[in-house]
């Protein structure tokens, strides 16, 4: 493993960031802007002394500059100062060629002039963030782009000759003015991330239906009112975007988008959803948030991945029991309905860790919710017995009286082994928690999604304990996967019930489960003997069964280090980064699939706390 970035250094960088943003953000950007028009006088006299790339790319990015108000760009070190236009901000060249252009956020203005057209060996162009008011049909001529960001410009129009980018992958078009998409851009048919969001879209081409990779679409903020039922067809999509419309009602064809992952239907018009919504079946997020909605469908119980589910500020007075099956939700919002109860089988949401509920008629919650992060949980005085014992205990007999965690004789294990100075009796405890959840297995694995395993694989090949000293290790049992293309994630996964397994012979593996970290952390931080948290910590290490740390800013550390917060994979899950922790440093680690086992290539520390 490569030294960590020393702390003085990183603290170079991010005071350079700093002062970046700072100076940015001080710059007006809003008001309109004067283009210039004339080249600045410099050492730089014509592109026909420029040996790096061909004298037409050359006159296309001076023509770039001197059009959309180069001298006021906020970033424009090099430009027509010399002769070497590789080396000019924003331009990455390769083999003799301009290959990247990137000038987003750089306060540029006015129409794209038509030389554009002539850096035909781009491949990736990002001018997001500025003023631009058109792009002329010479666009068409750039076939070797994958990438165009044009978002959060003053776009009102798109040339049809934008079609002829047959190469495009991501297309990035949302906060501009536009209302209406050429027919032709039904032709982009690699295209596989499309940004529309935040124009002023009342209705689309039929063909933009018809685009048979795309995996993000974004339509947020727009003016549509209905979807058509050809929505079925984008049956790729993993990510959909339909929030702030004017939707009153979705096609039963919705329930085709079985791949989805993300899909937001947030403030909308919508009173009720077709039961096709149940067939979405790999959902983790549905924010159906500032509807008009009063019931959902007993089919919404068939999102049994469903890991995020918000309905805050709708008609809502009851909730169907089948939301009871949602076992993996980890947020559920409903504040601001009518809600007067909630069904018993809410209690079956043992993952949960926020819920919202301020904003309505209820008097009571079910026990189960007690224990979890619940807003504004003050008003709800059936949870009080609970919280009482958790706050303000008056004895350590009195511990477990109200622990609701886990089982009432584990917890009375650990806390008459601590009052005893008994060992074996902790030991005891221990081996039951081992005993309760076991390791993934063979049968289990192989029916999990292609992302699953990949990360109990990825997994497997990174963790080795930190503390070789130790009998026992505490391991994660929740971790987030991700897919992310070129930097930008694509969709995200929470696994809940992760259960790796570790190498290492004769190790006892204690996974950290939510009501496992809640009673260690309330016994480490009792409220009747606070003084003697170290006294506790050590008692729980004795024997070194475990290792517990003190945070860098409070609190402890109970998982054996290396903790892993997120495993990010490129969309063909052969390559990966792990993002893991250790103690107060933190790091990432690459690996590549070869012949079918994951293999580290480089692990570099990069942040200390």
């Amino acid at each position: 493993m490569s030294p960590f970035i020393p702390l003085c250094f990183i603290l170079i960088l991010l005071s350079a960031c700093t002062v970046t943003e700072m100076d940015a953000a001080t710059v007006p950007a809003t008001r309109p802007l004067a283009a210039q028009t004339t080249a600045p006088e410099s050492a730089f006299a014509a592109c026909a002394g420029v040996t790096q790339i061909p004298q037409i790319e050359c006159e296309a990015l001076v023509a770039i500059y001197t059009q959309m108000g180069g001298e006021q760009w906020y970033r424009h070190s090099g430009w027509l100062q010399t002769s070497t236009p590789c080396a000019w901000d924003g331009v990455l060249c390769v083999e003799l060629h301009v290959r990247e252009l990137s000038l987003e956020r750089n306060r540029l203005v006015g129409d794209m002039p038509l030389e554009i057209g002539n850096l035909t060996d781009l491949k990736n162009l990002n001018l997001s963030y500025n003023h631009l008011s058109s792009l002329p049909p010479e666009i068409g001529n750039l076939l070797n782009l994958t990438y165009l960001g044009l978002s959060r410009n003053n776009l009102s129009s798109l040339p049809p000759e934008i079609s002829n980018l047959s190469n495009l992958t991501e297309l990035a078009f949302g906060d501009n003015n536009l209302s209406s998409l050429p027919p032709e851009i039904g032709n982009l048919v690699h295209l596989e991330w499309l940004e529309l969001e935040d124009n002023n879209f009342s209705n689309l081409p039929p063909e933009i239906w018809n685009m048979p990779n795309l995996t993000y679409l974004s339509l947020s903020d727009n003016n549509l009112s209905s979807l058509p039922p050809e929505i079925g067809n984008l049956t790729d999509l993993i990510r959909l975007d339909l929030g702030d419309n004017d939707l009153s009602s979705l096609p039963p064809e919705i329930g085709n988008l079985t791949d989805l992952k993300n899909l937001n239907l947030s403030h909308n018009h919508l009173s009720s959803l077709p039961p096709e919504i149940g067939n979405l079946t790999d959902l983790i997020r549905l924010d159906l948030g500032g509807n008009y909605l009063s019931s959902l469908p007993p089919e919404i119980g068939n999102l049994v991945h469903l890991e995020w589910l918000e309905l805050e500020d709708n008609n809502f007075s009851s909730l169907s029991p089948e939301i009871g099956n949602l076992v993996h939700l980890t947020l559920l919002l409903l504040k601001g309905n009518n809600l007067r109860s909630l069904p018993p089988e809410i209690g079956n949401l043992t993952n949960l860790t926020r819920v919202a509920l301020e904003g309505n008629n209820l008097r009571s919650l079910p026990p189960q919710l007690c224990a979890v992060t619940i807003e504004d949980i003050n008003l709800y005085p059936s949870c009080l017995p609970a919280l009482r014992a958790t706050l303000s205990p008056e004895s350590a007999s009195a511990f477990c009286a109200d622990m609701t965690q886990i089982p009432p004789m584990e917890c009375e294990m650990v806390v008459t082994a601590y009052e005893q100075n008994e060992t074996k009796l902790l030991l005891d405890f221990f081996t039951k928690w081992e005993s309760a959840i076991s390791p993934i297995n063979e049968d289990e694995l192989e029916e999990q999604s292609d992302i699953v395993r990949a990360t109990y694989e990825v997994y497997h090949a990174f963790y080795t304990p930190h503390n070789p000293g130790i009998q026992s290790v505490v391991l994660q049992n929740s971790i987030r996967a991700e897919i992310a293309r070129g930097g930008r994630q694509m969709y995200e996964i929470t696994i809940p019930d992760f259960r790796p397994r570790i190498t290492r012979m004769n190790l006892g593996i204690l996974y950290l489960r939510p009501d496992y970290e809640k009673f260690l952390l309330r016994f480490i931080e009792s409220e009747f003997d606070r003084e003697n948290e170290m006294g506790r910590v050590m008692f729980l290490e004795r024997g070194s069964t475990i290792r517990i740390h003190r945070g860098h800013w409070g609190g402890w550390h109970l998982l054996t280090h290396p903790a892993v917060s997120s495993i990010e994979f490129n969309p063909e899950l052969t390559e990966a980064t792990v993002h893991f922790q250790i103690i107060d440093r933190g790091g990432e680690a690459r690996f590549v699939k070869v012949d079918g086992q994951w293999e580290m290539i480089d692990s570099v520390m990069t942040w200390i706390e």
